[in-house]
């Protein structure tokens, strides 16, 4: 028995997106989902109780992992290709 068919519209980015998300900690899903809404870096941190450089070296992680340039690119995948896509489950 072979693998359920992929949901239509999904694309190997799709996959491969969600398989780089897997390897994120909780916190870096955390901090990764509200870069992508929009939220600075100062608003994470108070959000968080952590502080400003220290979501600044998350993100650094997070764009490494994800293979992403900056919060815009991280935020057009997200909505194209990743979490968003679906209900924003892990």
């Amino acid at each position: 028995m072979g693998a359920p068919p992929p949901e239509e519209g999904w694309t190997d980015g799709h996959f491969e997106l969600v398989r780089r998300w897997a390897e994120l900690s909780p916190r870096r899903k955390r901090i990764a989902r509200l870069a992508a809404l929009g939220e600075t870096n100062h608003d994470i941190a108070l959000r968080l109780g952590i502080a400003t450089a220290t979501v600044k070296d998350h993100l650094y992680m997070i764009y490494n992992v994800l293979c992403v340039r900056d919060r815009k690119d991280l935020a057009e995948r997200m909505w194209r290709e990743g979490p968003f896509r679906r209900d924003g489950a892990d």
